[in-house]
């Protein structure tokens, strides 16, 4: 149940926006995320965002460790929506 792609569209009903996801199992040689059964977790391994109203292509790259510290996580804290995607904690955590 994940998604491949999908589109955003502006306020006149235009496409905006498309993304498509790559998944795989996330191991590259002896390093791997782990599940709970010792096999190595399915996730993203590449975003690409494409601007149709202005030509422009974007690559997202999936980081394991921001500048500030902060690491990504598979399964995460219970609390991450409020630690991470509330309006305040997004103000708290910056740019």
């Amino acid at each position: 149940m994940a998604y491949v792609a999908y589109n955003t569209f502006d306020r006149k009903g235009e496409l905006w926006k498309s993304f498509e996801v790559g998944w795989s199992q996330q191991a590259k040689g002896d390093k791997a995320h782990l599940d709970s059964k010792g096999r190595p977790d399915w996730g993203p391994t590449h975003v690409h965002s494409f601007d149709a109203q202005s030509g422009r292509m974007s690559r997202l790259y999936l980081a394991e460790q921001l500048s500030n510290g902060m690491k990504a996580e598979y399964n995460g804290p219970p609390d991450a929506y409020d630690k991470y995607l509330t309006v305040q904690a997004i103000r708290r955590l910056g740019t």
